[in-house]
């Protein structure tokens, strides 16, 4: 079992910022595409000297890297990222309570 956590940058170069309505789109129209089950939260980063808003997806599953990546690329074309951070952890411990 893997821990996979996808860290979605708001700031779009010379455009402002990947806004509510167009996350919610890309939510509907790509994630929801891939994946059935996942937490997405919302936070602050800092990215080569900038704070910026950043959705953080993370999905726990045997095998959905492949998913992942193509959500994370997707979203760094469609939003023009200069990249998306993907970090894939394994559980060695896993229970559902």
């Amino acid at each position: 079992m893997f821990t996979t956590t996808v860290y979605f940058g708001a700031t779009i170069p010379d455009a402002g910022e990947v806004n509510a309505p167009m996350f919610a789109s890309f939510l509907k129209e790509t994630i929801q595409q891939h994946l059935t089950s996942f937490t997405l939260t919302e936070g602050y980063g800092c990215w080569g000297g900038e704070y910026e808003k950043v959705r953080i997806l993370t999905v726990i599953s045997e095998e959905m890297l492949d998913e992942v990546l193509t959500i994370a690329e997707e979203y760094k074309k469609q939003f023009r990222q200069e990249s998306v951070l993907v970090n894939v952890v394994e559980n060695h411990a896993f229970a559902l309570v």
